[in-house]
């Protein structure tokens, strides 16, 4: 069977296979990152990203899910030429934002390195910085336009194209520039990252100027209705996460001093918890990315001419699916993540660390979909206080915890996973209630849970049998990894699921065995 190029099965088919493209480039780049920074280096380019974070949040996340969000509502609705005004707007507002916020960091970069994120050697990257957020905020605008329209293509060969070009640039200005000084590590970084920006931006205005224009003709009107209404709360939103994560990001080595850390232990320690570990069990992060993205344009659509059984079908199938993604995919890298972390980062990271972080990690997965629906459904805030809400938890968290000499780093473990859960529950149960209570929630997130724990007890047999017969590491990952996809796939015909039927189909087919096990 052919798909449609506008299908949720292609666009989520294309960005899936994009995003694991991606996600492999990734991983090259923060192999070079480690090599050429080593974990102290990681941390202070970590702290000079927060910056970006915030401003990148404030500015672009809420008018970016406009974008999608009413460009695919324009587009169903027959006013396509509205769509032209609403890219106008878009433009106009980000780069509003875009130079306040580079006026205020300008004028007080010093006190932003040095009192703000406690290290004066992360301002030398301000001014790239910058630069990399105006070129970022072209590119995603015209992407979300091509997302909202499900010509996901130009999205797929933009991001892939960039990613290589970033390793690339990135790569050599480290090699050629490089003298052990972590402020300027992190300026050659983020002018890489420039690099591969402006790339993106040229190629994606082209595709609109030649292919997604023809779609949109017809008459303008005035402004898009409710495009601020869409963007400021989520705008907001996105913000005050970030600036509390950001916060996170800043306290953390500062807490881990008081739990007797030095200074040079306390920044390595950042670097390896978001430079290395969270990148291992956040691999599936591909995955869910695509099915959240492709399914945002399928639930604006039936938004916009009021079909509420239909979004509760499509929430339900989302979810399950990020389910049956998320948590075996973690659940299989988690017994070879020590391996991996040695491998890739010549990092030793143990087993009860990855697995407090891969546990976080599938309940973050749950609150992503979960948050994701509640936001195209029209129910911005409900999203926004269980988003804000979560985030100061593990804030609150991780300040009193970090600083226990008898947990260190694993505070902030700790309050990431409680963090989570509260998030994921909260979210859940809202969606529950707005859907009118008939998703099945307990049976989604059980059926799961117990692939979950079968796929990781056999991960572990089968490396620690390949280990014994092959002998060597990497061997025994890829031996490993195969054995628990084809039981994955086993385990998923047993239960009586057709993934590409599942798919398809606008209901979901839970069998009777399904039942039964649950």
């Amino acid at each position: 069977m052919r798909m449609k190029k506008n299908s949720f099965l292609y666009s989520a088919s294309l960005l899936a296979a994009s995003n694991l493209i991606l996600q492999l480039l990734g991983f090259v780049y923060r192999i070079v990152l480690s090599r050429y920074g080593g974990a102290e280096g990681l941390g202070v380019y970590r702290l000079a990203y927060s910056v970006y974070s915030v401003i990148h949040a404030g500015c672009l996340s809420g008018i970016t899910t406009a974008c999608t969000r009413l460009s695919a509502e324009y587009y169903a609705t027959g006013r396509r030429g509205q769509i032209r005004r609403l890219v106008l707007v878009a433009f106009c507002g980000f780069f509003t934002l875009v130079a306040a916020c580079g006026g205020v960091l300008f004028l007080a970069h010093d006190e932003v390195a040095q009192v703000v994120l406690g290290d004066e050697r992360t301002a030398a990257a301000f001014v790239p910085m910058l630069l990399c957020l105006a070129l970022t905020g072209i590119e995603n605008i015209f992407k979300s336009v091509c997302i909202g329209l499900k010509q996901v293509r130009f999205a797929a060969a933009s991001e892939i194209a960039e990613q290589v070009i970033r390793i690339l640039a990135v790569l050599v200005l480290l090699m050629r520039f490089s003298n052990g000084d972590h402020g300027r590590l992190a300026m050659l970084i983020f002018i890489g990252m420039a690099v591969s920006e402006l790339f993106s931006a040229a190629f994606l205005t082209g595709c609109y100027r030649k292919d997604i224009r023809p779609l949109t003709a017809g008459a303008r009107g005035g402004n898009p209705s409710g495009f601020w209404g869409i963007a400021l709360p989520l705008s907001l939103t996105a913000l005050l996460n970030n600036a509390i994560g950001s916060a996170g990001s800043v306290l953390m080595p500062r807490r881990l001093r008081l739990a007797g850390l030095t200074e040079a232990e306390a920044m390595a320690e950042l670097g390896v918890v978001s430079g290395m570990a969270s990148p291992l069990v956040l691999l599936p992060t591909a995955l869910i990315g695509s099915v959240i993205t492709a399914l945002m344009p399928v639930l604006s659509d039936a938004y916009a001419n009021g079909r509420r059984d239909t979004i509760r079908k499509l929430a339900e199938k989302g979810l399950f699916v990020i389910g049956m993604i998320g948590a075996p995919a973690v659940a299989i890298i988690l017994p070879l993540a020590p391996t991996l972390s040695r491998l890739f980062f010549g990092q030793v990271i143990t087993s009860r660390y990855m697995a407090i972080l891969g546990i976080s990690a599938v309940l973050m997965f749950y609150q992503m979909a979960s948050g994701s629906i509640l936001n195209v459904t029209g129910y911005q805030r409900f999203h926004i206080c269980t988003a804000v809400g979560s985030e100061l938890i593990q804030l609150v968290l991780m300040f009193f915890l970090c600083a226990v000499p008898a947990l260190g780093i694993y505070g902030y473990l700790y309050a990431a996973l409680l963090a989570s859960l509260a998030g994921a529950v909260t979210n859940v149960l809202l969606l529950r209630r707005v859907t009118g209570g008939a998703m099945r929630f307990g049976r989604l997130a059980v059926l799961p849970a117990a692939c979950a724990v079968t796929l990781s007890l056999w991960t572990k047999i089968f490396y620690s049998t390949a280990i014994g017969v092959l002998g060597a590491q990497w061997a025994a990952v890829v031996a490993a990894l195969l054995g628990a996809g084809a039981l994955y796939l086993l385990l998923l015909r047993l239960l009586g699921i057709r993934v590409l039927a599942y798919i398809r189909s606008r209901t979901e087919p839970m069998p009777v065995l399904c039942y039964f096990m649950v």
